[in-house]
């Protein structure tokens, strides 16, 4: 027996922007409503800020909803007075990997990484936000209706940019 006790790694920092627009991270949640059915939400989120720059409900994926949602981000990001090529992280999911995305990547518009495949680092950044999402507020609403969901998404999102106290872009 060991007379001295073994601590694990202390743990490591994530990963931190130097400013905002350099690392977004892009990633897709199911939520099942009350009869049954599955919808998709789908958002940006920047990691300097933390500030969500898109997001969309939807009754199914794939990469054409991807491409919307990204250049939907990046409209928004110039429009907020941040001109960069991003950095996007995302998992290795089929709404990511495609040829609709891969044109945003060939064009130079982003840089795509992808978590745990290129770089050590995960995703962990949209996942915490689409748990505070779920766990904080969606499991406490009444979800009959994709309308419904919509409804309560964009609310807690606009809430979440307006309410969380890091620096806005």
């Amino acid at each position: 027996r060991r007379k001295k006790r073994i601590y694990p790694c202390k743990p490591k920092i994530g990963v931190r922007a130097s400013y905002p627009g350099q690392i977004w991270h892009l990633d897709m949640s199911v939520m099942r409503l009350q009869n049954g059915s599955r919808c998709y939400i789908q958002a940006i989120i920047d990691n300097k800020s933390r500030y969500v720059l898109a997001w969309k409900v939807s009754k199914d994926y794939g990469g054409v909803r991807t491409l919307a949602l990204i250049k939907e981000a990046l409209t928004k990001s110039k429009s907020i007075g941040v001109d960069v090529t991003p950095s996007v992280w995302v998992d290795g999911g089929s709404e990511n990997l495609n040829s609709n995305v891969d044109l945003l990547v060939n064009n130079g518009k982003i840089q795509r990484v992808v978590a745990q495949v290129d770089i050590e680092q995960s995703n962990s950044m949209i996942e915490s936000l689409f748990h505070r999402l779920k766990n904080r507020y969606l499991y406490y609403q009444s979800l009959r209706t994709y309308e419904d969901l919509v409804k309560h998404v964009d609310f807690y999102l606009k809430e979440a940019n307006a309410s969380i106290p890091f620096d806005m872009l």
